[in-house]
């Protein structure tokens, strides 16, 4: 199985799973993704602003029943 290079990847300092990628096109440069052991993980999507980015990653874990930390919603709206 060929494995890809992990992206070099800011975490965000608001959200769990949000990351901003410098690399990716202006239009969509967060990204939000659910890590999973040993370098591996989930992609969520590409999105336009960091706050769509924490609320994709909230709709996922709802989603799937991932025991991961939601992030905080309420007081970023």
């Amino acid at each position: 199985m060929k494995r890809w290079p992990i992206p070099d990847l800011k975490k965000s300092d608001r959200y769990h799973g949000v990351y901003y990628d410098s690399e990716l096109p202006e239009s969509k440069i967060w990204v939000a993704r659910i890590n999973r052991s040993c370098a591996r993980f989930n992609h969520v999507g590409n999105f336009e602003t960091e706050l769509e980015a924490a609320k994709a990653y909230n709709d996922y874990i709802k989603r799937h029943s991932l025991d991961v930390p939601l992030n905080d919603l309420e007081s970023q709206d």
